[in-house]
C-alpha cells in the first residue's frame, strides 16, 4: 500500500498573519515615503500582529478546556471541566483531573483519583453498583448510578446529587463522577478546594487500600481490603490496623512476634491479600517499615511490621482484622532467648553490693548474644557483658550506677527487666542480718561457730527462699560472706537498702548445756506503729510463734533489750536466737543441713506471712 505524505495545514493565527505581511508588502510599504514614518509604521504593524496572535492563543486556550458529557436519565449534558491537581496529605498525587459542577454541586472523577487519595473502588457491571473503599479499607460507600441514596459503612445516606457517568469529549475517556465533599468526608478526609487546587489531608500517618475486594470463596474466606497506621495524640504510639472486606473468625488471625529482630506478624488464614505484595519503608522512630504478601499455597496474607528496639506491641483481634499497637515500653533491658530455652529455666543472682546482678541462662550462648545483643533502655544500667561458665551456663552481667531493684517479666521470644529503686520494684523490703562474723566468731561449742550458722542459714538456705519466682518478699543481707561488719553499721542498712523490715539471726549460749529453745528479742525504744500498725513486738511475736510451730523448739518467749542492731534501726526490727549452740543436742541439728534449711524456710514463712497480714502501702496500692 502507498502511503502519502500528510500536508501540514496552517492554523487560523498563522493564515492572519500571512495575509496581514502581504498586505503590508503591497500597501504600507508603497504609501509611506517618508522613512521615518515607514519605521513607525513598520513597528506598529508588528505590534499588532503580536496583540492580535495573543488574543487567538487566549482563545485557543479557553476553548481547549476538557468538556464531559453526562447522562442522567436518558437525559445528556456538556459541562466545562476544571483542569485540577491533587495533592494528598502535602504530596502532589494527580494532575490534569476533570472536576465539574453540577448544581453548585462540584463534582469529582472517582477513577482517576481513586489512587491519587489512596482509595480503591469496584463497579459491578451486572448491578450498577459502585463500591469504594478509602482510607486504608476504613469507610466504604456503595452507591448505584444514578441513584440518589446509598450506604457508607452499612449506614443508609441520602446523596446530593446521584453518582453519574461523565466522558471526555476530547480524548474520551469514561468516569464516574460523585459530589465531592460527600465522598471525601465520608472516607474520613478533609479538603481544601478552589477549582485549580484539590489539598485532600488524612488522619492517618499511613494508609494503602486494597484496589479489588473481591476473591474466589471456593478458596478464600474473606480479603484485606486496606492497612491503616495511625499515632496517638501525643505521638508516644502508634497503632496498625488491618481490615478485612467482611467480618472474619478470631481463629482466621494468628499474630507473633520476634524479639530478635524486632517484628510481630498477623497471618490471615485463608484471606486473599487484594493489596498485592507491598512494601512500606515509614522510619517514623516507630515503625521502621511495614511489609505485605501472600503466601499462594496456603491461601494466607502475612503482614509484617518491623518497629524500633525500645517499643513493646500490644495485640487485639478485631470484627473485621487486627490491630497492633507500638508504644514505648517501660522497661530498662530486653533480652531475646535461644529457641530452646524456656523463660522459667532462667536464674538470676543479685550481687546488689556490687551494684549489679545476674542473668543465668542454660547452656553456652555468648555467640547468640552476639548477634542479638540485650537492649538497654535505662540510662542507670551502666554496662553489659556477656560471659560464659564453667557449668555450661551464659552469665548476663548488667552493672548499675547506683543500687537498683529488679525484675523479669517473660514476653514472646524472650523477656524484659525493669529497673528501679528497691521500693519501686519491690512490695516489701527485709533486712537480713548474719550475726557476727570474720574475727567475731559469737557463741562457740565443739568447734561449731555462731557466725557459720547464721551465715550457712540466711545466705545460703533462706535466700533461695526469698528469691524464688512466688517470694513476696525481697531480702538484702549484711553480708553474704565472712566479713566482720562494725556492730553500729548493721542497723544503718535498713536505710540504705530501703528496707520495710530487719531481722538478725543469733545463736544463743549458755553454761548450763541443759539450756535450750528459741526466743525473739525486740527494743522498746524501737516500736512505734509502722506501715499497717505493725511495730517490733508484734514483729517479734509473729517470728516466735512461727519457728517454735515449725521447728517444735521450747519457746523461751518475746523479751524486751536494747541490742544495738534493734535499738538504733529504723524499721520494726527483731533478733532471733534460734537454739543453743551449748546445748549439744540442738548443736547437733543446728550444723546439719537439713535443720538449717527448715529453719530457713521457717524464718521465710514467718517473715513472708507478716507482710501479708499488715502489707505496706506499696503493696496496697499495687493490689
Amino acid at each position: 500500500m502507498l502511503r502519502h505524505k500528510k500536508k501540514n495545514l496552517a492554523t487560523p493565527t498563522e493564515i492572519l498573519k500571512q495575509s496581514l505581511v502581504q498586505y503590508y508588502r503591497q500597501n504600507i510599504c508603497k504609501f509611506f515615503t517618508c522613512k521615518r514614518k515607514l519605521v513607525f509604521a513598520t513597528k506598529f504593524f508588528l505590534g499588532s500582529i503580536v496583540c492580535i496572535e495573543l488574543a487567538m492563543l487566549s482563545h485557543t486556550a479557553s476553548v481547549s478546556a476538557a468538556t464531559i458529557q453526562t447522562a442522567v436519565n436518558n437525559s445528556t449534558n456538556d459541562y466545562t471541566a476544571s483542569d485540577t491537581t491533587v495533592q494528598f496529605n502535602g504530596k502532589t498525587t494527580a494532575t490534569g483531573i476533570t472536576c465539574i459542577r453540577i448544581n453548585n454541586i462540584d463534582m469529582l472523577p472517582v477513577k482517576s483519583t481513586i489512587t491519587a487519595l489512596s482509595a480503591a473502588y469496584r463497579y459491578d457491571e451486572a448491578t450498577g453498583a459502585l463500591t469504594i473503599t478509602g482510607n486504608g479499607g476504613e469507610h466504604r460507600i456503595v452507591a448505584n448510578v444514578n441513584a440518589l441514596s446509598a450506604t457508607v459503612d452499612g449506614t443508609n445516606i441520602t446523596l446530593p446529587y446521584p453518582i453519574i457517568r461523565g466522558e471526555n469529549i476530547t480524548d474520551q475517556s469514561a468516569d464516574f463522577y460523585i459530589p465531592m465533599d460527600f465522598y471525601l468526608k465520608q472516607l474520613g478526609y478533609s479538603y481544601t478546594y478552589n477549582n485549580q487546587m484539590l489539598s485532600v489531608t488524612s488522619s492517618h500517618l499511613f494508609a494503602v487500600t486494597s484496589p479489588d475486594n473481591s476473591y474466589n470463596d471456593t478458596v478464600y474466606s474473606n480479603a484485606i481490603s486496606g492497612i491503616i497506621l495511625d499515632a496517638n495524640a501525643s505521638g508516644t504510639a502508634n497503632s496498625i490496623q488491618v481490615t478485612t472486606v467482611k467480618d472474619m473468625n478470631a481463629s482466621d488471625l494468628k499474630i507473633s512476634s520476634d524479639t530478635k529482630e524486632y517484628s510481630v506478624t498477623m497471618t490471615f488464614l485463608g484471606v486473599k491479600n487484594g493489596i498485592g505484595a507491598y512494601e512500606q519503608n515509614i522510619q517514623n522512630g516507630i515503625v521502621r517499615s511495614i511489609h505485605i504478601w501472600e503466601d499462594t499455597s496456603m491461601h494466607s496474607t502475612y503482614v509484617k511490621i518491623y518497629y524500633e528496639k525500645k517499643y513493646v506491641y500490644t495485640k487485639k483481634t478485631l470484627s473485621n482484622g487486627g490491630k497492633i499497637t507500638l508504644s514505648k515500653g517501660n522497661f530498662s533491658l530486653k533480652v531475646a532467648l535461644p529457641d530452646n530455652v524456656k523463660f522459667s529455666k532462667i536464674k538470676t543472682t543479685d550481687q546488689y553490693w556490687k551494684k549489679r546482678f545476674l542473668i543465668v541462662i542454660p547452656g553456652k550462648r555468648k555467640n547468640f548474644y552476639k548477634e542479638n545483643p540485650p537492649y538497654k533502655n535505662n540510662s542507670s544500667i551502666k554496662n553489659i557483658s556477656i560471659k560464659e561458665t564453667s557449668a555450661g551456663n551464659t552469665q548476663i552481667i548488667v552493672n548499675t550506677k547506683s543500687l537498683k531493684g529488679y525484675k523479669l517479666l517473660s514476653c514472646e521470644n524472650g523477656f524484659t527487666v525493669n529497673i528501679g529503686s528497691p521500693k519501686k520494684i519491690y512490695r516489701n523490703i527485709i533486712m537480713l542480718d548474719a550475726g557476727h562474723g570474720k574475727k567475731d566468731s559469737g557463741a562457740t561449742a565443739a568447734g561449731v561457730k555462731e557466725k557459720n550458722l547464721c551465715l550457712d542459714i540466711l545466705y545460703n538456705k533462706a535466700k533461695e527462699y526469698f528469691d524464688s519466682t512466688s517470694s513476696n518478699v525481697k531480702a538484702y543481707l549484711t553480708r553474704h560472706d565472712d566479713t566482720f561488719i562494725n556492730l553500729y553499721q548493721r542497723p544503718k542498712y535498713s536505710k540504705r537498702y530501703s528496707a520495710d523490715l530487719f531481722l538478725s539471726l543469733h545463736m544463743n549460749y549458755s553454761t548450763s548445756k541443759r539450756a535450750k529453745g528459741t526466743e525473739v528479742y525486740y527494743s522498746k525504744v524501737n516500736n512505734k506503729k509502722s506501715f499497717s500498725g505493725l511495730n517490733s513486738k508484734i514483729f517479734a511475736t509473729r517470728m516466735r510463734n512461727t519457728i517454735v510451730n515449725d521447728l517444735h523448739t521450747t519457746n523461751r518467749g518475746i523479751k524486751q533489750a536494747g541490742f544495738v542492731v534493734i535499738k538504733r534501726n529504723t524499721v520494726p526490727a527483731v533478733l532471733v536466737e534460734l537454739g543453743f549452740v551449748s546445748n549439744p543436742r540442738e548443736r547437733g541439728k543446728l550444723k546439719t543441713s537439713t535443720y538449717q534449711t527448715k529453719a530457713a524456710k521457717s524464718l521465710y514463712k514467718g517473715v513472708s506471712e507478716t507482710f501479708k497480714k499488715y502489707p505496706t502501702a506499696r503493696s496496697r496500692k499495687n493490689k
